[in-house]
């Protein structure tokens, strides 16, 4: 049980961590990658699960 909360908290923070890391690009940097700054959420959300 411990081990499957650790894995989600690991998952979680690195969700986190991608998801603030897009937010602070700008509107012409996440079009340059084919990204909005409206599915930074979801990006993230399809990497980590």
């Amino acid at each position: 049980m411990f081990r499957a909360l650790s894995n989600n908290f690991h998952q979680w923070r690195a969700y986190r961590s991608s998801v603030n890391k897009l937010s602070r690009l700008s509107m012409r940097e996440l079009d340059d990658v084919g990204f909005s700054q409206a599915n930074t959420g979801s990006i993230g959300r399809a990497y980590f699960g």
